[in-house]
């Protein structure tokens, strides 16, 4: 998918609650020469985890959210991709 696309569903999630993802890209498809990213998406796992802070940390979110990001942080600072 591309980017908007991808950061459009982590914003739903986020808003509902969501706090942990798992992402797996999974396996080359049998006789393809190598990974190919999809046009205007995410190309490694490090894109995609900056794209989801950027949601996480979103400026327009309002302060109960913002502090519930804060809270979370404090707790754990790992992500897995």
């Amino acid at each position: 998918m591309d980017r908007a696309h991808v950061l459009e569903i982590a914003r739903s999630y986020w808003h509902t609650g969501v706090r942990h993802i798992v992402a797996l890209r999974g396996d080359v498809p049998q006789g393809s020469k190598g990974y190919t990213p999809y046009p205007d998406g995410f190309a490694y796992a490090v894109d995609l985890v900056r794209g989801l802070r950027s949601v996480a940390t979103s400026r327009s979110q309002s302060p109960p959210i913002r502090k519930a990001i804060r809270r979370h942080r404090a707790r754990s600072s790992t992500w897995i991709i």
